[in-house]
């Protein structure tokens, strides 16, 4: 009774390959072209958010940085 709820609540079977999951983030975090002249902009954003203590402005420049892009492909 007990081994089959073990079975059913265990996770291990669905674990990803660890050397597939730091291949597809090393790939996808590459800065280069459009992605680095985004992050220039969302550096500048958050820095003037920080310097007139605008929390939006911070989150926004959080929100449109490349930085994003390797958590939102997984």
């Amino acid at each position: 009774m007990i081994a089959k709820w073990i079975k059913i609540f265990d996770l291990s079977e669905d674990q990803a390959d660890f050397q597939q999951i730091r291949s597809e983030m090393i790939q996808a975090s590459q800065l280069h072209g459009s992605n680095l002249w985004i992050l220039a902009c969302a550096i500048i954003i958050a820095c003037v958010g920080l310097n007139l203590n605008a929390t939006a402005a911070v989150i926004g420049a959080m929100l449109i940085s490349p930085l994003m892009a390797p958590l939102q492909t997984m």
